[in-house]
């Protein structure tokens, strides 16, 4: 039984950076969730949901073994992961690119500074031997 909980905790070690992604995700959604409600609630079902079911996988892993059906649970199992987790994706990917308001910068176009730039109004033409404005 202790050699399942050393294999629990390597499993889990190697995907603890991919944990911490989802719980920045899920912090960051929870934070501006004033902001922005339907985004930041797809954000946490997405991020959640991604978490719990890598852990509910490492314990079918771990805890299963020895299982009679091993091979049948596994790809009911994988089948059920996959469809989830490309779910979770595409809650994400809504996340970040749906209810878009149109850019502000294709309602009102703002003059583009020209480069170089030229001399300030009323500064003289020329340059540092030119004569002070007013005397030519």
């Amino acid at each position: 039984m202790e050699a399942r909980f050393e294999m629990v905790g390597a499993m889990l070690s190697r995907s603890s950076l991919v944990y911490i992604a989802w719980i920045v995700i899920a912090v960051v959604a929870l934070v501006r969730w004033k902001r922005h409600p339907k985004v930041s609630l797809l954000a946490t079902i997405a991020a959640g949901t991604l978490f719990l079911l890598s852990l509910a996988n490492t314990a079918i892993i771990v805890f299963g073994r020895g299982w009679r059906d091993m091979s049948f649970i596994m790809s009911i199992w994988g089948l059920f992961h996959a469809t989830v987790s490309a779910g979770c994706w595409g809650l994400l990917a809504v996340a970040i690119f749906g209810w878009r308001e149109p850019a502000l910068a294709a309602a009102a176009p703002q003059a583009i500074p020209a480069w170089p730039p030229g001399p300030a109004p009323g500064a003289p033409m020329g340059g540092p031997g030119a004569p002070p404005p007013g005397r030519a």
